[in-house]
């Protein structure tokens, strides 16, 4: 029978009452069957219009969760804005996933990110996982979680942890079941299965547990074909403990490079296979016309799309009917299984209360973690349920853990700030997404004015404090840049990151004390001071229109100090042949320290950098790397760092060790003790095409001279923040500057 027809890629479907709730393109429908005959007969819009610049991904993926939502994912390279019926919007990027309810009352965003996601499952926990064929084959997807994608900045608080690092030898993964049945045999429990359309398959992962964090571990395939028409495209276990997969059976699955008129396109077969363990006979029950009773007792099977299934029917056909069934199906569980859906149900049909959730919380782990996570679903905390969820983050269940963490970051008060805190501390490395979570709750409370005093009393340990700042750079808010602001003045931490999210958020009349703090850190980090400053005018023009007389005061000061350090006055390094643009500066030869290199700016160019004259020490010390020509060739004798004297005499020298690691250069000098001298840098070798022709120095000892060279994107920088700033203190150098020669032809 025909159901509904006339629709436009509608590959977001879900059973719904008397109907399904379907997305065709552009908006997500309810139809219904009003008069039983098996024919949907009436269509009511839920939620629109969905964005449709490209229709190879499409709103899709519509699961049912435990809180009785849908979730669904939001298709590739589109936007969207949805409405639900209580005014309230969301506005989604290519892979962002959602969820809405299914009268079409409200729309929510879940996470932010990914790329292409299609096909997505829960486990018995109620953890959710999505399948996406740019991003990873599967995602466990946190709420509020910012993923790894095309068209996501980072939220501050950096992307969300993934599961897997394989991605099954393709692009084309969708769809993603888990096998949470006890019909099929132990060895396959608790396995994820993706569809891999470009190579026939059903791949299979399994799970690898590190807390609360599950990591996929590739296992072997769970189908192959030799049909290279086999295309599965969806999967999904159902009531019957079955697997059915979706099968779109077809010789092309290009997306424009085969014309979309092709003959070989087919565009009438598919199939649905069913794959089950042969000794499964078992049927779905008929749950359309069971009693409370036995949907109750649905709810303790050993497979989760039936309890699941028992748990809408429940809820959707009796409502607050069921109040008396459901309060003694809790107390007499049979299984954590039942009881954690008991709970769900007590909660959708509005009959929970405390005492249900102080004895759900003393039951086993699963029950625990659906205790939390609806908790975190009921508005109007009272004490007694922060306690609770308080009590959880100390909770000997790594899941249990991470759901404490989700149910407080909901309800941010003080009380939760410290233990927040304390859990953080000690969460184990490895538990990515436990660590994840509590830095979402505990940046959430920081966005609370309410929630921050209590980071005063008493004082936090340096670990304490670090934690703090790194949820507060997630925060947008005055408040949360305050709290970074203290932390900064310090000298800790990543000041850089600090500052801008400081300048982003720091009201106006407090913004002197950000600018003591960066001239104060880097005084002698001209270059990146002048970033800074950059970056500070830049997000006050975004937030206020405009940079007060102040800010354009200090901007013009670090470009001035950029500047001179190119006014060719011996205070600085200097070319002596070549120019400046040779030169630039890298981090990666020495750990935590910076290296001088000529590696940067191509292996072509050639020039020798010299240092501003010092007096002579008994020894002098350096760290070197670089190449002089190809390792199996004699050396050139083209690259070397040499001591020089006043009238240009050599006094020591060492050639490239030929060697991307740095090695230590230890000159005794005691001979030349108190004369001037000076240190100079040479690249003599082009390459000449073969490559093997750079060099690189730093990390002097005693430290005499300059650790930076003067970089010319920094003096370009300078020069057009100086402009933008109307500063006319540099001019005079700028107009020596753009005649010498010295420089390249862009800088000047």
């Amino acid at each position: 029978t025909t159901f509904a027809d006339g629709l436009n890629i509608p590959i977001g479907l879900h059973p719904y009452g008397r109907g399904v709730i379907v997305f065709s393109i552009p908006k997500i429908w309810f139809i219904d069957d009003r008069d039983g005959d098996g024919v949907g007969d009436h269509r009511t819009e839920l939620y629109g219009d969905v964005g449709r610049a490209d229709t190879h991904g499409m709103l899709a993926s519509f699961r049912r969760g435990f809180d009785g939502w849908i979730r669904a994912t939001h298709g590739f390279a589109n936007t969207s804005r949805l409405v639900g019926g209580d005014g309230h919007a969301v506005d989604l990027i290519s892979g962002w996933t959602l969820r809405f309810r299914p009268d079409g009352s409200r729309v929510e965003s879940w996470a932010q990110g990914m790329i292409n996601p299609f096909g997505s499952c829960f486990d018995a926990r109620g953890d959710w996982f999505v399948s996406d064929c740019h991003s990873k084959p599967i995602s466990q997807v946190l709420r509020g979680g910012c993923y790894t994608s095309w068209h996501v900045a980072n939220d501050g608080l950096g992307a969300a942890p993934e599961v897997m690092d394989h991605v099954h030898d393709s692009t084309g993964l969708c769809g993603v079941a888990s096998c949470q049945t006890d019909a099929w045999p132990e060895a396959y429990r608790g396995d994820f299965f993706v569809c891999n359309v470009l190579t026939s398959r059903i791949n299979r992962d399994a799970p690898e547990s590190h807390g609360s964090t599950l990591l996929m571990r590739e296992r072997p395939d769970l189908v192959t074909c030799d049909d290279p028409w086999f295309r599965p495209v969806d999967l999904r276990f159902c009531a019957d403990g079955a697997l059915y997969i979706a099968d779109f059976y077809n010789r092309i699955i290009g997306h424009y490079e085969v014309d979309l008129k092709h003959p070989g396109r087919d565009r009438e077969r598919g199939r649905i296979w069913r794959l089950a363990p042969k000794d499964l006979v078992r049927r779905a029950p008929d749950l359309s016309r069971a009693e409370p009773a036995a949907l109750i007792a649905a709810m303790g099977d050993g497979t989760l799309p039936l309890r699941m299934a028992a748990l809408d029917e429940l809820c959707d056909r009796f409502g607050a009917a069921a109040a008396t069934a459901v309060r003694s199906g809790i107390a007499a569980s049979l299984n954590e299984d039942q009881h954690a859906c008991l709970l769900w149900a007590a909660h959708r049909i509005a009959v929970l209360d405390d005492a249900m959730l102080a004895a759900a919380m003393t039951a086993g782990p699963t029950v625990r973690v659906h205790a939390l996570n609806v908790m975190a679903e009921r508005a109007g905390w009272d004490h007694s349920d922060r306690m609770m969820a308080i009590a959880g983050l100390s909770d000997g269940d790594a899941f249990v853990r991470r759901a404490a963490a989700e149910a407080l970051s909901r309800h941010p008060a003080p009380e939760s700030v410290r233990p927040l805190i304390a859990a953080l501390a000690a969460v184990a490395s490895d538990d990515t997404q436990l660590r994840y979570k509590l830095r979402q709750a505990l940046r959430d409370h920081l966005r609370d004015d309410a929630c921050v005093p209590a980071l005063a009393e008493p004082p936090l340990d340096e670990t304490g404090q670090a934690l703090v700042v790194d949820a507060a750079l997630g925060a947008e808010s005055p408040v949360a840049a305050r709290v970074v602001l203290a932390y900064v003045r310090a000298s800790r931490g990543d000041v850089a990151a600090c500052v801008r999210h400081i300048a982003r958020n720091l009201p106006g009349d407090s913004l002197i004390d950000l600018l003591e703090v960066v001239d104060a850190r880097f005084a002698d980090r001209l270059g990146l001071r002048l970033a800074l400053a950059d970056d500070v005018r830049a997000a006050l023009i975004q937030r206020e229109g405009s940079a007060p007389p102040l800010v354009d005061a200090w901007c013009g000061r670090a470009a001035a100090a950029v500047i001179d350090g190119f006014a060719i006055d011996g205070s600085a390094w200097s070319p002596v042949a070549g120019d400046m643009a040779t030169w630039s500066v890298e981090g990666r030869y020495v750990p935590g320290r910076i290296c001088i290199s000529s590696l940067t700016r191509g292996e072509a160019r050639i020039g020798t950098l010299r240092s501003p004259t010092f007096t002579c020490p008994a020894r002098f010390s350096f760290r070197i790397a670089g190449h002089d020509g190809v390792p199996e060739r004699p050396a050139r004798g083209a690259n070397r760092v040499r001591l020089i004297a006043e009238d240009g005499t050599e006094l020591a020298s060492a050639p490239a060790p030929r060697s991307d690691q740095a090695v230590t250069v230890d000159w005794d000098l005691a001979a030349h003790l108190g004369r001037s001298v000076m240190v100079e840098i040479i690249d003599g070798d082009d390459g000449g095409g073969s490559g093997y022709a750079w060099i690189a120095a730093g990390v002097w000892e005693p430290p005499v001279v300059p650790a930076e060279v003067p970089l010319v994107e920094d003096l370009r920088a300078a020069a057009r923040l100086a402009a933008a700033c109307r500063d006319a203190g540099p001019a005079p150098y700028l107009r020596r500057l753009a005649c010498n020669r010295a420089l390249d032809d862009e800088s000047r």
